[in-house]
């Protein structure tokens, strides 16, 4: 049993840190198509990373680096989307079930929350140009201040 007030080792913490710099491309490449496998799941993009044993940062900065990376992440995304706007619509599956109303439901509120986790891109240019408009109709302090505040809550 583990002993939560002795301190902990890596075996009970994960993967050490500086690996994800140094990793081999196998185990990179394992670590991708474990974050891949748990997207099709249907797990958020946070749960999908550290359910993989990789910090969503790290994932984050692999997407930026590797364009084919990048295009399986979307592709993915794409491919969900699709499914989830199928539903919404109450259109029939291969099977020729038709969705009902909740799932329905289900399906666009997974769409909004999906799109919003694995689409920062769209996200961080969504509020650049909120923080623009806001900078223009704000006293200078209230500006800072509300740039303030959100990033002390955004992964900046």
């Amino acid at each position: 049993m583990l002993d939560y007030c002795q301190p902990m080792t890596d075996h009970y913490l994960g993967r050490h840190p500086d690996i994800y710099d140094t990793c081999s491309a196998d185990l990179r490449r394992q670590i991708v198509t474990e974050v891949l496998q748990n997207f099709d799941a249907g797990i958020s993009y946070e749960s999908c990373c550290w359910a993989a044993d990789v910090p969503p940062a790290v994932f984050s900065r692999w997407r930026l680096e590797d364009p084919r990376l990048e295009k399986a992440c979307r592709r993915r995304l794409a491919l969900l989307e699709k499914e989830y706007v199928r539903i919404m619509r109450g259109k029939l599956d291969e099977a020729g079930h038709k969705p009902s109303p909740s799932e329905q439901k289900m399906a666009h509120e997974a769409l909004k929350q999906t799109s919003r986790y694995w689409m920062p891109k769209q996200a961080a240019a969504g509020l650049a140009e909120g923080l623009t408009e806001l900078e223009k109709s704000l006293p200078p302090a209230v500006y800072a201040l509300v740039v303030g505040t959100l990033h002390k809550h955004l992964d900046a």
